[in-house]
């Protein structure tokens, strides 16, 4: 009996405990609906988020392609609506409100484009969408496409908990890489430069590059030996870019004030390369020792006094040239090749050929030497400068596939292409058993070379012009192993491509640089990144 009255006295506690785990139970499933609820709506934000992120990477890489140098307001333009067309077709767009028709003009801070609830911009350059550009103009420049779209997605679940939407958006920039290189100098801070040479340098006080439609790049820093203004100059969308920018041991800061300008005063910052700047491995003739080039021995010695005869015309103008009966030189190996003072001297592509003889193609092992008030001159060749010859440092001129020479048998205009491209293509045939040959068009994408220094285990000094020798020609001066050293007389100018281990420029004037190489533009996405809103 008194079992049953304990055991009757304990059954309304357990009632009153079950009756309490059922509420926490109750509790638990409304906490943890929420938590599913907000669970599945972040899950829809995020793939919208994705999704509006693709969008937007497409738009603006679609509309880079157009991005292309030299950029034109055209191109800004033709940008934005190849953007816009990529938004109809991914968002299936029909812009009721313009008839049709895309935006033509930037869309700005406060006037999006509105359709179906999407609020969207599309700007060239990205500043031109003010405070609805999320990113760093420092990044996207002024070269890039910005494209934003934005909508408020509704909460499903998460609404029943008093839990509105939220406005979801993706935007990127995109634009060209860097690939018009007039000026690349691959040595690296870890690399065995010149003590005084970082990668690239502009010596003396009163020496200016002036670079035209490209840019120039280095895998170090850049020294300027002087703080004037305009030292480097780059007018319009031409840039610098360096893949490390600590200063190395210069006299004056890197790139102080407008040291580095457009050419009228005002500074241009120098841009840091994502990645090393590389080597284009442009290949050398298989043939190059070979019979397709013959030895020719020495002109002008030693033994023997240097070649002497022809006058020059127009000595400071784009249109030197030598007279007519100037001496000339026709191609193949030489030990030596030495112009004597006052002289010109023509180097012809297809003089006296042999069989089999590749055409155009001088290369020297021994030294080249132009001496004072001297120019030699050349159209449809190519300069093959050995690593073990003794540095080129003319006090007189040197002109290559620039029309000045002679260009019999050349089409017009193709003297730039010299006698190898960069694809490694010949522009003449072997010479056939009568010695005759024949000119072959290179195709568009091909970029003549005018000299190629050989490449070598240790850096080299060959091609090192340090006076104020004039330098004119067409196409590329690549040695990639070579400590190359540039001058001119002011107003004769490279058009190409400079590329080298280090370049150093003077001259005492204003050397100018016109880019006329490689046009390889590759579009790819600069923003968003790393740290910077969604």
């Amino acid at each position: 009996m008194f079992v049953t009255l304990i055991r009757t006295l304990r059954r309304p506690a357990a009632r009153e405990e079950r009756g309490q785990v059922l509420a926490i139970v109750a509790l638990f499933l409304i906490v943890l609906l929420g938590f599913t609820a907000l669970a599945v709506d972040y899950g829809t934000y995020l793939l919208a988020r994705r999704q509006y992120q693709n969008i937007a990477d497409a738009a603006s890489l679609a509309g880079s392609v157009h991005m292309a140098r030299p950029i034109t307001f055209q191109d800004h333009a033709d940008a934005r609506l190849a953007a816009w067309e990529s938004l109809r077709r991914e968002m299936g767009l029909t812009f009721p409100l313009l008839g049709g028709a895309p935006p033509t003009a930037d869309t700005g801070p406060t006037s999006p484009y509105q359709e179906s609830g999407w609020s969207i911009w599309v700007d060239v350059p990205p500043t031109a969408a003010g405070s609805a550009y999320p990113g760093d103009s420092s990044i996207s420049g002024d070269t890039s496409v910005f494209v934003r779209v934005e909508r408020e997605n509704p909460a499903f679940l998460a609404r029943f908990f008093g839990i509105d939407g939220r406005v979801i958006r993706g935007w990127a920039t995109a634009g060209n890489a860097p690939s018009r290189w007039a000026v690349i100098a691959l040595c690296g801070r870890n690399g065995n430069c010149p003590a005084s040479v970082e990668s690239i340098k502009i010596s003396g006080s009163t020496t200016s590059l002036r670079v035209i439609n490209g840019d120039v790049g280095g895998n170090w820093g850049l020294r300027i030996d002087s703080n004037s203004d305009d030292r480097l100059q780059l007018p319009d969308d031409s840039q610098v870019y360096l893949v490390d920018t600590t200063c190395g041991p210069s006299r004056y800061l890197c790139y102080p004030a407008a040291n580095v300008s457009d050419g009228l005063g005002t500074a241009k910052r120098v841009r840091t390369a994502s990645a090393p700047i590389e080597d284009p491995n442009y290949a050398e003739p298989p043939w190059l020792t070979a019979t397709a080039v013959p030895d020719r021995g020495n002109v002008g010695g030693p033994p023997g006094s240097p070649l002497t005869g022809g006058s020059v015309t127009d000595p400071t103008g784009l249109g030197v040239g030598c007279t007519p009966g100037s001496p000339a030189i026709g191609p193949g190996r030489y030990g030596n090749i030495r112009i004597g003072q006052g002289s010109c001297v023509i180097l012809d592509p297809t003089l006296d050929l042999l069989p089999g003889q590749r055409p155009g193609i001088f290369y020297i092992t021994g030294q080249l030497e132009i001496n004072q008030d001297s120019f030699l001159i050349g159209d449809g060749v190519t300069l093959f400068l050995d690593s073990g010859m003794s540095p080129f440092d003319p006090v007189g001129g040197l002109v290559l596939n620039h029309g000045n020479g002679n260009t019999n048998g050349i089409p017009v205009d193709e003297e730039k292409y010299g006698a190898w491209t960069t694809k490694a293509n010949a522009t003449w045939t072997a010479a056939d058993a009568a010695g005759f040959t024949s000119w072959v068009s290179p195709g568009v994408s091909e970029v003549g070379i005018a000299i190629f220094v050989r490449r070598s285990a240790t850096p080299t000094t060959v091609f090192n012009m340090s006076g104020s020798s004039p330098l004119l020609f067409n196409g590329i001066l690549y040695g990639p192993d070579d400590n190359v050293g540039i001058s001119g007389s002011g107003t004769q100018a490279a058009v190409g491509q400079i590329i080298g281990w280090t370049v150093t420029y003077s001259g005492n004037t204003v050397i100018e640089q016109i880019y006329d190489g490689p046009d390889d533009a590759r579009s790819f996405l600069l923003e968003p990144r790393t740290g910077q809103p969604d």
